[in-house]
């Protein structure tokens, strides 16, 4: 895999053929769950499905693989796997009693999809060192969009929001990604020591302007100051939470008064008088999104048990804008589409997420910290992003999802807790052995 070591690109040549084919699927899917949007070419909708497919192979490689000399099967049917599979089903049974079932059918696809790579991950991701190389892939390939981006759109547009237009992926979902690679980066700088990520956190919280989406910079800014805010075990906390936050807040004052940022700063400042009624111009979009948000919520009221069926809000809609739209808020397109069961079948995983985090981070866990802070962020954004069938979303719980499990192996003294530390412990010494040689 390739990884950036001492602010140096490098490949690690350790990696098996299996290791490799991994790191390219998640590429794959990582890349058009981002910038290359399956919808917006048949290239990339083919892409999609064979970076999903070579995930599919390589953990059922995997499973048939085994270990030891017996080579058992190493099947794990994990908890994310159950949830998902569970919803799943409720939701599409919902076409029985659905205003439309083409509706249904138009959000099963998607569905089945981030179930199959919920059980990938779950099966692969066994060790901090696995999840590590995850979340830093997807960091890199926030920073390749970013590039892309820039590439692929004129100049002159680069910082007016207009990436959704020229690649036809959404900016809300650009922008959270970015934000995410950005939180994690930051991680990587304050609790691992690698300060060159605070370079990568540079560059996608300038994707994350560039995008002009408000929740994805409100993800940002809270993600990273409930990271430092909460990190209270380190060696000098407060001079080191001061000293970032100051510079987090510099920084962040740069951007925004740079002329990046300019089409970011007039979606703020319509935001600011849509809720002061100030002078100036008001937000539109804030008005119909209450709206469909209220309308969600009547909805909710006259179905509430089961709802009107999966991904059928936007039906009861279409008449009035010609087109479908969602209810720009999770919770209640929930209920509204599959009522307070479908609610419920969804919401008590993230529930056992957040108590599993809560509980690790106070025993002075800095990876369980990282996902409490970013499921915490999440369900905050949640109420302005639909996310239940989005793949780029559900990546979060699934890396969220693996480090509770990592953390309870470590915790219980399993062997995979006690190997991956080993095998961290190695690959450090490996990497050192290849500096010195280059030497």
């Amino acid at each position: 895999m390739l990884y950036i070591r001492n602010g140096a690109l490098k490949l690690n040549i350790k990696d098996t053929g299996m290791d490799i084919l991994w790191d390219i699927s998640l590429f794959l899917l990582f890349i058009t769950s981002t910038i290359l949007y399956p919808g917006s070419s048949e290239f990339y909708r083919l892409l999609h499905l064979f970076g999903l497919g070579l995930l599919c192979f390589v953990s059922v490689t995997e499973i048939f693989s085994g270990k030891g000399e017996k080579k058992d099967i190493k099947l794990r049917i994990s908890l994310i796997t159950i949830w998902y599979v569970l919803f799943l089903i409720f939701a599409n049974l919902s076409a029985m009693w659905a205003y439309s079932v083409s509706g249904v059918l138009h959000y099963s696809d998607a569905l089945i999809k981030v179930a199959l790579m919920g059980f990938c991950l779950s099966q692969h991701i066994d060790t901090e060192e696995k999840l590590y190389k995850s979340m830093k892939l997807f960091i890199f390939t926030c920073i390749v969009s970013f590039v892309y981006s820039l590439v692929v759109t004129p100049r002159d547009l680069w910082f007016t929001g207009d990436f959704e237009e020229v690649t036809g992926q959404s900016i809300s979902i650009l922008g959270l990604c970015a934000a995410f690679a950005m939180v994690m980066s930051v991680y990587f700088a304050m609790a691992e020591g690698k300060k060159h990520y605070y370079i990568a956190a540079a560059i996608n919280f300038i994707f994350v302007v560039s995008a002009t989406s408000r929740k994805a910079l409100f993800f940002a800014i809270m993600g990273v100051v409930l990271l430092e805010l909460l990190y209270t075990w380190r060696k000098n906390y407060f001079f080191s939470l001061v000293t970032i936050l100051i510079a987090i807040g510099l920084f962040t004052l740069i951007v925004l008064k740079s002329g990046i940022s300019d089409a970011m700063n007039q979606r703020l400042m319509s935001m600011y008088n849509y809720f002061t009624g100030g002078a100036g111009k008001k937000d539109t979009s804030l008005s119909l999104r209450q709206y469909l948000i209220s309308t969600a919520g009547t909805l909710f009221y006259k179905n509430p048990m089961i709802g009107v069926g999966m991904g059928n809000f936007s039906y009861f809609l279409d008449d009035i804008y010609g087109e479908g739209v969602y209810a720009h808020n999770n919770y209640l397109e929930i209920m509204a589409d599959l009522g307070v069961v479908g609610f419920l079948l969804y919401y008590w995983f993230y529930a056992y997420l957040l108590i599993k985090l809560l509980g690790q981070t106070i025993r002075k866990h800095k990876l369980s910290l990282l996902f409490l802070v970013v499921m915490i962020s999440f369900m905050v954004i949640e109420y302005g992003q639909v996310t239940y069938y989005q793949y780029s979303f559900q990546l979060i719980v699934a890396f969220a999802y693996c480090a509770v499990c990592i953390t309870d192996g470590v915790e219980s003294g399993s062997s995979e807790g006690v190997q991956q530390k080993e095998d961290i412990h190695q690959l450090d010494e490996y990497y050192r052995l290849v500096e010195n040689e280059n030497i």
